[in-house]
């Protein structure tokens, strides 16, 4: 069997928002192969599950797109693939991070990137584990690389960028609105941006508020995507977690219709609260 030329992959802990389906629909539609892992991984900080999920897939495919679960695509028209041409010898590819409203940024998003199938890069992932963030901290100037996160972003950055660096230049940066959009870009339609990505400063609401409240003003679904599309998944979406955030139950687990809430929050946000409940019992 040949190697595709690209996967998408992404993966969590547990399903939190409806991104693996948006993700699923995208891939799809361009017919490349896409996982979502929730296998659990023995690692000693969380953010570094995305390192073992990538290196357990990346032999699978010549290049790999990994997109966190907080990401969704928005604008299906837009081939993910059109990023790889002309990237000659370079195997991994990112995004600079826009400016949020605070003023505050990052040289690299980890949030999305590629990352070529080579024994390099397999290395990289190696040496990203190992990097103690204590090291990073104390060598960190944030007049170069913006804000210091504390995670897997900015392991990847001392990797890139610190002692024993130079010269390696196998990484290609790209500008922030390639692939790494924030929700206050948007104005009125999700096709306005490629990827949606729902990290904001502050970071202590949850995820699926942030993206309810971005879903109702845009007036759209919770998964962001096409209905027409999210409806050829009903059946699977009836036993899904996903399904209850996008109000997909199966008839004889449906609760009777309770009376209009006056609070005036919408019915996506109100489906977002019942999923939490649920999740947390």
């Amino acid at each position: 069997m040949s190697t595709p030329p690209l996967m998408i992959v992404s993966g969590s802990s547990r399903i939190r928002t409806a991104a693996p389906l948006n993700h699923a629909l995208y891939a799809g539609s361009l017919g490349v192969p896409y996982f979502f892992d929730v296998a659990p991984t023995r690692v000693d900080r969380i953010y570094f599950h995305k390192l073992e999920v990538i290196r357990a897939y990346l032999p699978l495919a010549e290049w790999l797109f990994w997109i966190d679960d907080d990401a969704f695509f928005t604008d299906f028209r837009v081939d993910l693939r059109q990023f790889l041409a002309g990237v000659e010898d370079h195997e991994l590819v990112f995004c600079k991070s826009p400016v949020n409203p605070r003023g505050g940024w990052t040289w690299m998003s980890s949030g999305q990137f590629f990352i070529r199938n080579t024994p390099h890069t397999l290395d990289l992932l190696d040496a990203v584990a190992r990097t103690d963030l204590a090291a990073v901290k104390a060598w960190w100037d944030p007049d170069t690389y913006g804000l210091f996160t504390n995670g897997d972003q900015d392991a990847f950055v001392y990797q890139l960028q610190g002692p024993g660096s130079e010269g390696d230049q196998r990484f290609l940066q790209l500008p922030a609105d390639a692939f790494n959009n924030r929700p206050y870009h948007y104005e009125q339609r999700l096709d306005e941006h490629f990827i949606c990505h729902f990290a904001l400063p502050g970071g202590r609401r949850e995820k699926a508020d942030l993206i309810a409240e971005f879903a109702e003003r845009l007036g759209t679904n919770v998964a962001l995507s096409p209905s027409e599309l999210i409806e050829q998944y009903r059946e699977f979406l009836e036993y899904s977690d996903m399904g209850a955030m996008l109000g997909i139950v199966r008839a004889e687990t449906a609760p009777p219709k309770a009376a209009a809430s006056s609070s005036g929050a919408g019915p996506v946000r109100r489906a977002a609260r019942t999923v939490r409940s649920a999740l947390r019992r």
